[in-house]
């Protein structure tokens, strides 16, 4: 899940007692699970970016420029880890162009989220909300598909901001609120190769998912400067 880096705190406490709406719930939605046996050394190794995705209460359609998420395993110190929460935890720096850096003028990562693992045994079902919160404020971030290469390296990943719960004409998808929402196509590299995005999608639609509301990412003309980049090789 990207969230923004900036978000408002008060805004992300008061959004946990909101009421997530569906737009035109009718149960019949198909159910869809995070994905097994997913490799968090492998998925942590180096940056994703952003080819396609659904906005959302926390990333509008203005802000789809240049989208780079990036994550590294465990925390950086016990003051800035979630509070009562001890088990396994991803650090997480979000950039797009315009918004806040990721780096700062020593080169060193800040303006970090925090990813846990409710379930030790489900390393593609996290949560991710700012560190100092509890791990029930967390939006759920679930991987739910990825394509590998011939080496196993990862070359991109779908994820979705829990089940699929909203229905459309043409299939299901999350909400655009703050929690239960999202939908990303994630690549290795800037621009996925279309053969590639065409496999993604189609692995959507395999699950029971509408493209209906995905919206491009631009990733050319990027600087990524301020970027906390990881890269894939």
């Amino acid at each position: 899940m990207v969230f923004s880096t900036h978000h408002p705190v008060l805004a992300s406490l008061l959004l946990a007692l909101t009421p997530v709406q569906s737009q035109n719930f009718l149960g019949q939605c198909p159910e869809v699970q995070p994905l097994q046996h997913l490799n968090l050394t492998e998925y942590t190794r180096a940056s994703w970016y952003v080819q396609e995705q659904q906005v959302n209460s926390y990333q509008n359609e203005e802000q789809l420029q240049c989208v780079v998420a990036t994550y590294d395993a465990g925390r950086s110190s016990f003051w800035e880890s979630p509070v009562f929460y001890d088990g396994q935890l991803l650090s997480v720096y979000n950039y797009y162009d315009g918004g806040r850096p990721t780096l700062d003028g020593e080169g060193k990562a800040t303006g970090r989220l925090c990813a846990s693992l409710p379930e030790s045994s489900e390393s593609s079902k996290l949560a991710v909300a700012p560190c100092f919160l509890p791990t029930f404020f967390g939006g759920k971030y679930w991987v739910i598909g990825v394509g590998a290469g011939a080496a196993g390296e990862y070359e991109w990943a779908i994820i979705s901001g829990g089940p699929p719960t909203n229905q459309y004409a043409d299939g299901c998808t999350t909400g655009t609120g703050y929690f239960d929402s999202g939908l990303w196509i994630f690549s290795r590299t800037p621009v996925l190769p279309e053969d590639k995005l065409a496999k993604a999608k189609e692995l959507l639609v395999q699950l029971g998912y509408t493209l209906s509301l995905l919206k491009k990412v631009r990733q050319t003309d990027c600087s990524y400067e301020g970027a906390y980049i990881k890269p894939s090789a």
